[in-house]
């Protein structure tokens, strides 16, 4: 399954994917409110890898804690060569009686990835593993 999402700056995008992923995995994605919060660091040698890497986070998250993604305080920025994408996810922890479940989400990959960034805006377009 393909998520795509477009924003001002890298960053705007990444957080458009992570709701994307969110609403894979519910069929209701407006129920989950910002509750809880983990802390979130990735580094990176490209930005194909930071996109992979910080999905992977959140379908980890999601996995291990049952946490759902809702949010996104922080900054991606360049260090030593490499970029690094740093803050704190605020979301849900998943509740039956309020979310409604959608489709399991194994992982992401690097295959058909996309992604464009303009002075003007950003773009990802990445295929989940369903």
């Amino acid at each position: 399954m393909y998520v795509k999402a477009s924003g001002k700056d890298l960053l705007d995008a990444l957080v458009g994917l992570g709701m994307g992923l969110t609403s894979v995995l519910l069929r209701n994605p407006e129920s989950v409110e910002a509750r809880e919060s983990r802390k979130i660091s990735v580094e990176a040698a490209d930005v194909e890898e930071l996109v992979y890497l910080w999905l992977g986070e959140l379908i980890y998250l999601f996995d291990a804690e049952s946490f759902l993604f809702s949010k996104f305080d922080g900054k991606v920025e360049k260090r030593h060569n490499k970029l690094r994408l740093r803050g704190t996810a605020r979301g849900d922890l998943y509740d039956p009686p309020r979310h409604r479940s959608g489709t399991h989400v194994k992982a992401v990959t690097y295959h058909n990835m996309e992604v464009s960034v303009r002075k003007d805006g950003a773009t990802v377009m990445v295929l989940l593993d369903i």
